[in-house]
């Protein structure tokens, strides 16, 4: 994970003046105590789930329940959702049908699979499509 970065949003929040200190615990960073200089908290994804176990995970919910009694405004992205939900009390679990149902409750696919399946599907035919027309063009 040493290339992830928590994007737009510091970027955001500089051009508001707003000062940011980023915290990489599972590089070994020291979670901070909160404190009234906290204007909020902000906690970004990975590649883990909040249920894997790993010390510095159980750390930040720690932060967030904190936090959350003292009604510091909390946001999270993916895993940082996740880390939310569950300090919160949520009970995040694994989903083993990964399935989606359409608002007209008929159809039903997986959402990770299958959509990628589909989105491969899609790029084959496109990319037919774009050689198939190079080819009349050169044949032309």
């Amino acid at each position: 994970m040493d290339d992830e970065h928590p994007g737009y949003i510091v970027d955001y929040l500089q051009q508001q003046n707003i000062d940011v200190r980023l915290i990489r615990a599972y590089d070994g960073d020291s979670i901070p105590s909160v404190d009234d200089t906290f204007a909020g908290l902000v906690f970004m994804g990975g590649i883990m789930s909040v249920n894997d176990g790993l010390a510095w995970l159980d750390e930040e919910i720690e932060l967030i329940k904190v936090a959350a009694t003292k009604r510091i405004p909390l946001l999270g992205h993916c895993l940082g959702g996740q880390m939310i939900a569950k300090a919160l009390g949520g009970k995040i679990t694994f989903n083993p049908q990964f399935v989606y149902e359409t608002e007209d409750g008929q159809t039903r696919f997986c959402l990770f699979r299958e959509t990628w399946r589909k989105i491969d599907e899609y790029s084959k035919r496109e990319n037919d499509k774009i050689s198939t027309s190079k080819k009349k063009k050169k044949n032309n």
